[in-house]
């Protein structure tokens, strides 16, 4: 899951930086309106944590084109007190928290929301005999729970998505990862291992050296094929995702 921070003070932005990458999610930073529109037309987002006074400007005009769209959830800090203000952040974004705050409590929120969208698009996504939960944030093989790590699920999760096809290890790294991630390093080579062997055998992640990645489902009953069925019935395939 991918978080964007909207905030204008330096040592704040750092320590929601810090707390949400240390919960596992993926973060990059913007300081200002433009910074924010420019990360929103690059990325793709599960939530927003936008600060309501940012470098000197009132968010609160942005949050309303923000809502007309509704593409990504935005979860807004402020250290304003008054019923009305409150009000207003709430019927533009998803949720407000005001500040000072505990970092706990921010983390969480952030997670739920990043759930919610999640929800927005297809809940299960299927293939052969592998089902991902988006909502649930469950992993079945099988009908066994596969406990996950975040990366480990993200990286599944992306896979899925473009099931059959695939998947560049810069793409994975823009989704799972961050902005300050190192695309070079060995981080999506260790979390491959981990996932792979989280979902046993047979394996159904395909290497494509010196690009990425893809899933292939693979036949719990492999069967010599029948030439007048084999086009029309595959004995593993990876179906539509489900609402």
């Amino acid at each position: 899951m991918r978080v964007l921070v909207a905030e204008n003070n330096g040592s704040a932005r750092h320590a929601l930086v810090v707390a949400l990458r240390g919960a596992g999610l993926a973060v990059d930073v913007a300081d200002d309106l433009l910074a924010v529109d420019e990360a929103l037309m690059t990325h793709h987002y599960q939530c927003v944590v936008l600060d309501r006074i940012l470098s000197g400007a009132d968010s609160i005009e942005y949050l309303r084109n923000q809502a007309a769209d509704g593409s990504v959830p935005i979860l807004v800090l402020s250290s304003l007190r008054d019923l009305d203000d409150r009000v207003v952040c709430l019927e533009h974004g998803e949720d407000y928290l005001q500040k000072p705050f505990a970092m706990p409590e921010l983390v969480l929120r952030v997670r739920n929301l990043c759930r919610r969208a999640a929800c927005l698009g297809p809940r299960v996504l299927r293939c052969g005999d592998i089902e991902l939960d988006r909502c649930r944030h469950e992993v079945q093989r099988s009908g066994r729970l596969v406990p996950l790590s975040r990366k480990e699920f993200c990286v599944l999760e992306q896979l899925m998505i473009d099931s059959g096809r695939t998947v560049s290890r810069t793409s994975l790294f823009e989704q799972c990862w961050d902005e300050m991630a190192d695309v070079k390093s060995n981080a999506l080579d260790v979390t491959m291992t981990f996932l792979r062997r989280k979902l046993g055998q047979p394996s159904v992640i395909r290497t494509v050296r010196g690009f990425g990645y893809r899933v292939e489902p693979i036949s719990p009953h492999p069967t010599v094929p029948d030439p007048d069925t084999m086009a029309t019935r595959p004995a593993g395939s990876c179906q539509a995702p489900v609402a």
